[in-house]
């Protein structure tokens, strides 16, 4: 039998937004973070309730933990930053990558567990034309990283990322704006990024949605 022209442009429409839907991550409630191996003080700073990014095939891509309570900026922030009331180096969430995904630089993190601390990329030459924004996650991994209320210079963070990729750069994870909508939630940005909102509370008592691209790369 033949549809009718609108029935036909109806089940083409809902087989372009299933196609859609399907080439985004998606995400996932789980419970608390119970890796044994990650310090105390590390794992009772963390919300009881985490997210699991899956991958359009269903394979989990990685875990993620906000932090109950993220170090308020000390000091006015620098004009133009996406989130200004977060302290530089500051840890904001511990993330459990089961296999190698790659970062906002397209390098290949190693499997393991990871504090997530805060960064500005710095206006120089060096980084001109890597992302529209400044604000960043660089990934250290946990087992150096005891304190979540350790606070460190920019370089420092850098070094301590370094061996989540094995080389001479740190792992990055880019912080963009948060479109309105649902907390938490996946989508995917005009940039084609896939992105996670999750809320995010400072030690001044000041809440917000914070956006983490959890899939996609900077153009090299």
């Amino acid at each position: 039998m033949r549809l009718p022209r609108t029935a036909s442009a109806l089940i083409f429409i809902v087989a372009l937004l299933s196609v859609v839907s399907t080439a985004q991550v998606k995400l996932e409630k789980i419970g608390a973070f119970t890796d044994a191996s990650a310090p105390a003080a590390v794992r009772q700073s963390l919300d009881a309730t985490g997210y699991r990014i899956v991958g359009a095939d269903g394979t989990p891509m990685f875990d993620l933990w906000m932090r109950k309570s993220v170090v308020d900026a000390k000091a006015p922030a620098a004009a133009g930053l996406v989130y200004p009331d977060i302290q530089p180096s500051a840890v904001v969430a511990v993330a459990v990558f089961p296999k190698s995904v790659k970062d906002f630089r397209g390098q290949a993190i190693k499997p393991g567990t990871y504090s997530l601390r805060y960064e500005l990329i710095p206006e120089d030459g060096n980084h001109l034309g890597v992302s529209a924004n400044r604000d960043f996650l660089l990934a250290v991994p946990v087992a150096s990283d005891a304190d979540p209320n350790a606070s460190f210079e920019f370089q420092q963070v850098v070094n301590m990322s370094k061996p989540s990729i094995g080389g001479n750069h740190p792992s990055p994870w880019s912080l963009v704006p948060a479109e309105k909508g649902d907390v938490p939630r996946v989508y995917q940005n005009a940039d084609g990024f896939d992105v996670l909102v999750a809320n995010v509370t400072t030690s001044a008592g000041k809440t917000f949605p914070l956006a983490l691209v959890v899939k996609g790369q900077a153009q090299q």
